[in-house]
C-alpha cells in the first residue's frame, strides 16, 4: 500500500481554515498535526491548540483509498489466534503456550 503526500509552500497555497494538515515548522523535519486558525493575520495551531510561528509548508492528511477489506481481516486475525489459548499473540507467546502443552518429564 502507498501513500502519496503533496506537501504545499504556504506562500503558494494555504488550506481552508480549521482544517486539520500535516505542518512543518521552519527549520524542522519532522510534521507535526496543525490547523490554520485564521488568515488576517496569519495564525496556525498545533492539536492541543497552542500557536505555531513559523510554519513553512503544510500537508492535507493522507486517506486510505482502498482501505483493506474485511475477509483480508479475517484472515489476518485467524493467523494470529492461536487454539491454544484463543488468544490473540505472536510467536514468543506461542513458544510459551507450546512448553505448557508438552507433558512434565
Amino acid at each position: 500500500m502507498n501513500i502519496t503526500i503533496h506537501i504545499h509552500l504556504t506562500t503558494d497555497r494555504l488550506p481552508d481554515a480549521d482544517t486539520d494538515v500535516l505542518v512543518w515548522e521552519d527549520g524542522e523535519s519532522e510534521a507535526q498535526l496543525g490547523a490554520l486558525y485564521r488568515t488576517c493575520p496569519l495564525e496556525w495551531v498545533n492539536a492541543q491548540g497552542a500557536p505555531i510561528r513559523s510554519v513553512v509548508a503544510w500537508a492535507e492528511l493522507p486517506l486510505l483509498v482502498d482501505p483493506p477489506k474485511a475477509d483480508l481481516v479475517a484472515d489476518m486475525r485467524a493467523k494470529l489466534e492461536r487454539p491454544c489459548c484463543g488468544t490473540l499473540h505472536g510467536s514468543q507467546h506461542r513458544a510459551t503456550c507450546e512448553k505448557r502443552k508438552q507433558p512434565n518429564v
